[in-house]
Formats: C-alpha cells, sequence, structure tokens
C-alpha cells in the first residue's frame, strides 16, 4: 500500500436490528480537507461481480480526497447475511438507511448516496423519503426503470434453457408464475415474487428527487464526446421540470474494466456470523502481502479442527463468487465442521494493488495460509480449492508449501489459442450441425453463410497453427497444460477434479490432458479423485449444481 495512502479500509459486519450487513469503510484520509461521507448502493446479482473491483478504487480515490466511503453488502447479498430468495426491496432501503446512520455517527459531515445501475432506482427512493439526511445523489451508470432490470435478469433463465435444449420459456411466462405466487431461480439466484413485484413497479423518473440535492448523472461511452442515452435524457429533463439541478456526464468506458419485512426475515435459523447461534462464526479480516493489504472471511467451525479450506478466487470476480458460490461454499463447510477461509488476490474485489496474473499470485496465497492459520492454531492440513483459472493457480502453489495436503479443481484453466480453436471445432461445431434452431434458421433464409465461414476459416487456423504432433511437441514443453501437469507431478497428496459437462474449458482441459500421456498418468493414479456434473455450466449455476459440488467437497475433505 502507497505510503501515503492513509488509513487501510476496515472490513466488519453492521448490525442491522440483529442481522449482520457486511461493509467495508474507507476512512477519510486524515491529511486531507473533510469532505463528508459517500454510501455506495451496488447492483444486485452478477453486476455485484462486474462493479466490485470499480467501487473499491473509486473508494480509494474519495477516501484519499478526504471523504469517508462506506460499500454495503445489502441483506442476502454479498458477504451479508440471508439468501436472495428471503430479500424484500423495503427491506433493502431500511438496510441503507442503516448505514446512514452509522456514517453519520463515524464521520460527520453530509451524506452523498452512490447508486450503480440498479442500485441507482434504491439510492434515488431513499432519497426522497429522508430528504433532511442526503445532500447528494450520484447514479453511475442508472437503470431508469426497475422493470427492465427484472427483465434482462430473467432473459439469463431464458437463454441457459435454449442452450440447454429444455423447455421454451420466455420472460412473460417467468413473470406469469412470479406474479402467480412462484419463487424462480435464475443463474443460482432465487428471486421472490415480492421482489419482482417491488422491481417491476420501481421507477427512476417518479416522483423527481427533492430539488436541494446535488444530482450527478454519470453514464459510460464508446466514443468521446457521446452524449448521455435517450432515456437518460428524458429523465434527466424531467427532474430538470421540477427543478431539480442535475449535472450529466458521459465517460469513456476503461479495456481492463470488467421489502424484507416480519416473516419473510425467516433466515435467522442459517446465521452465520460472529456472535450468532452457534451454526459457525464468519470473521472478515485483512491482512498483508508484502506492502499490500488484502481482505478476506473466515469462517469458522464449532469444534476445534485441524483441515482447512482455503478458497481461491478466478478472475473476473470477487472473494463472493459467481451467484455467491464461494460464500455458500464457505458456510457449507463451516457448517461441517471445517473452517473455510475466502479472500480476494491483490488488484482483485476489495484488496489493493494490481493483479499480477493467476500464475503469479504465489505470494497471495502464502499470505492468505498464514492469516488463516493464524486465527485457527491448531489447523495442520489446508485444502486449496479453485475454479478455473485459480485451479491453475492452486495447482501451481499447492507443490510448494508442506501445509498443502489436498487440492480440489474445478474446470481448470488450460486455455492455449488453438486449444481453443480445437475445442471450439470439436466440441461447438459438431453439436452445432445437429440444432434444430440452426436448420430452422437456415430453411427461413436467415443463416448469414458468409460470416459464418469466414469465423470457422479463422478458427480453423488457430487451431492449426501448433497442433500438437510429434513434430511441435518440443516447442509447447512450456505451455500452459504442460507446466499444470508439472506442477500436479510434484504434488504428492490428493486431488479431486470437478468437471462440468456443458463447459468449453472443461472440454479444453479434457482434450489437453487426454493428448498429454503425463496427464492421463497422473489424472490415472489413484490419489486422483474425478467426479463428473453432466449437465452443469462453467460455475454451476444452479442450486442443484452448487449444492452437489458443496456435498461432494464436504465429503471428500472429511475422508482425507
Amino acid at each position: 500500500m502507497p505510503p501515503d495512502s492513509g488509513p487501510a479500509p476496515e472490513p466488519f459486519f453492521l448490525d442491522h436490528d440483529g442481522i449482520d450487513l457486511f461493509a467495508i469503510y474507507h476512512p477519510p484520509h486524515p491529511g486531507r480537507a473533510p469532505r463528508g461521507n459517500v454510501l455506495f448502493i451496488p447492483p444486485f446479482a452478477e453486476e455485484m461481480n462486474r462493479t466490485r473491483r470499480m467501487a473499491a478504487l473509486q473508494a480509494r480515490a474519495l477516501a484519499d480526497a478526504g471523504a469517508g466511503f462506506l460499500m454495503l453488502d445489502l441483506y442476502g447479498t454479498g458477504d451479508s447475511e440471508g439468501q436472495f430468495g428471503h430479500a424484500r426491496w423495503r427491506g433493502w432501503r431500511d438496510d441503507i438507511a442503516c448505514a446512514v446512520d452509522w456514517l453519520e455517527t463515524r464521520n460527520r459531515g453530509p451524506v452523498a448516496l452512490l447508486g450503480a445501475r440498479a442500485g441507482a432506482l434504491l439510492a434515488a427512493e431513499t432519497a426522497r423519503v429522508m430528504p433532511e439526511r442526503i445532500a447528494q445523489l450520484v447514479l453511475w451508470q442508472p437503470v431508469t426503470a426497475g422493470k427492465s432490470a427484472l427483465t434482462q435478469f430473467l432473459r439469463v433463465r431464458v437463454a441457459a434453457a435454449m442452450t440447454a435444449g429444455g423447455d421454451a420459456e420466455t420472460t412473460k411466462s417467468l413473470r406469469e408464475r412470479l406474479y402467480g405466487g412462484e419463487a424462480i431461480e435464475v443463474a443460482g439466484y432465487e428471486i421472490s415474487p415480492e421482489l419482482a413485484r417491488a422491481m417491476d413497479t420501481a421507477v427512476l423518473a417518479e416522483p423527481a428527487p427533492p430539488a436541494h440535492l446535488r444530482i450527478d448523472w454519470l453514464e459510460v461511452a464508446s466514443e468521446p464526446g457521446d452524449p448521455v442515452t435517450p432515456g437518460a435524457r428524458r429523465v434527466i429533463d424531467a427532474w430538470g421540470a421540477e427543478g431539480c439541478d442535475v449535472s450529466a456526464e458521459t465517460v469513456l468506458e476503461h479495456p481492463g474494466n470488467h421489502d424484507r419485512a416480519g416473516p419473510d426475515r425467516k433466515d435467522h435459523e442459517n446465521r452465520r456470523t460472529p456472535g450468532g447461534d452457534g451454526v459457525t462464526r464468519e470473521t472478515p479480516i485483512r491482512f498483508a502481502c508484502g506492502d499490500e493489504f488484502l481482505i478476506g472471511m473466515v469462517h469458522g467451525a464449532d469444534a476445534p479442527a485441524k483441515t482447512g479450506v482455503l478458497i481461491v478466487v478466478g478472475g473476473p470476480q470477487y472473494r463472493v463468487g459467481s451467484h455467491r458460490q464461494f460464500l455458500l461454499l464457505a458456510r457449507e463447510l463451516a457448517a461441517a465442521g471445517i473452517p473455510a477461509m475466502r479472500f480476494d488476490c491483490r488488484g482483485m474485489g476489495d484488496s489493493d494493488g494490481e493483479f499480477p496474473g493467476f500464475e503469479n499470485i504465489d505470494d497471495d496465497i502464502s499470505a492468505a495460509i498464514d492469516a488463516f492459520v493464524a486465527g485457527h492454531p491448531g489447523l495442520e492440513r489446508i485444502v486449496l480449492w479453485g475454479l478455473c483459472d485459480a485451479a491453475s493457480a492452486s495447482l501451481f502453489y499447492a507443490h510448494k508449501d508442506p501445509r498443502i495436503a489436498g487440492l480440489v479443481m474445478l474446470n481448470p484453466w488450460v486455455r492455449t489459442e488453438s486449444g481453443e480453436a480445437r475445442a471450439q471445432i470439436k466440441h461447438y461445431y459438431s453439436q452445432r450441425l445437429f440444432d434444430p434452431g440452426l436448420w430452422r434458421k437456415i430453411f427461413r433464409g436467415e443463416f448469414d453463410f458468409a460470416a459464418s465461414l469466414q469465423s470457422f476459416k479463422g478458427i480453423l487456423a488457430r487451431a492449426s497453427k501448433a497442433a500438437p504432433t510429434a513434430q511441435n511437441r518440443a516447442d509447447t514443453a512450456d505451455s500452459l497444460p504442460d507446466r499444470m501437469a508439472a506442477g500436479l507431478a510434484a504434488f504428492a497428496h490428493p486431488v479431486m477434479t470437478i468437471i462440468s459437462g456443458n463447459d468449453l474449458t472443461a472440454r479444453e482441459f479434457e482434450d489437453a490432458a487426454g493428448a498429454s500421456p503425463l496427464w492421463r498418468r497422473l489424472l490415472a493414479d489413484d490419489r486422483v479423485a474425478r467426479r463428473d456434473l453432466k449437465s452443469a455450466d462453467h460455475t454451476f449455476s444452479r442450486a442443484e449444481w452448487r449444492d452437489q459440488v458443496a456435498n461432494w467437497t464436504v465429503a471428500w475433505v472429511r475422508g482425507l
């Protein structure tokens, strides 16, 4: 961490009526003039993964300028207590009010709400109901209508069903089920009828925010000087007619970015936080990796344990994972008596620094293990658990640390340019020929033969560029698959691979391993166990797949 960057961020749990909400506070730089407070209201579901790093960078910049910055995970999201399916729109708004209370107590001064995407709807609504306590509204790529955000969310399920060849669904049919009282699972998140109805009626434009507010509207543009979108302009003009002063600005996209009420709050039996009812203990931690601070979460078990699981996170995610997969896995492990830890590597999520690439995070993993063991002195053995490039990173590290007693790899990343192209030809194009949808397009004259042929020719060129023949095998000895095989050969302890059936990355791994005598010998060893989920996608995005992965992991770790 740079010497003049001010105090380190403080991760903690904010108590809201007995519910623990995860928050991370960036104190204002003591050498700067005080500039009040900022409360970040994130979007929900997978957009949290895509915005987390940029929000963390924004937090550091504003704290360095003298503002106190609080990042809040709403109930049932991120690291906070609860399940997404039990979340309610009104409850989220109450969470925000609780965070405003905390900010005003911690750092006196005006409070600005920074709402990203659908979080902008909540920010504007909060400013309307407590106008005397909010001084500024900052809307970052705001969603102007909750209905469109819900439709976009439901489309994820529709697309997944089409890809899997399942029953035809539409956003209309899914809405009808929600309005009929049925909860719907989308990409690993269960959305309740109550939350769906609230989103469908949430509109940014009406009513207008209090006229005294300073309002800043920020949108991402593809070209310098591009205006805000027409939808944004309509809202801004409507607010202007009501006396609001709105400053609208577009910024260029950086290429590296990538009502909870009464009985509905029924997740107390699953409380997983410090001082809870004894199920598990969750402790947010900050620890050093060289000159940088990393942020993590430790899930302690009831009884002392000798074996713990360190969940290594790959990009572009942070420690919670897609559809909260890593958080839910850690909770399952801890509930089974196995301590677990999740963390953000340098340059990812809430941690400091620049990401060095998945092949260069040995120091991050080592520092995380040190912090994990320091909090659980009885730990003698660590299992590394990683998905995709995190599995590859774990494989590079495992044989170097005597504390590592096992390795769980899910859909390991072995991608090379030629390997990706060959996998596309073998597993995508061959299956595409039997897709009824393709032939319907052809018969209707909707298929673009020229563009498809051009794309296929490019893939063929990449596939033949470095095919694994006897003549060029010596030239690829330092390829990613070969270096990973060397790491597995050097690791003498048990390994479990979990492979998805509906994932190109998994197919690339199988193809690379099948083409290598060393890989075939290593995977045939008795110490290597394999589990297959034939219908699962890359991140095991359905609850049934996610639960199966957790069950396999718990059983395997217990058997070490």
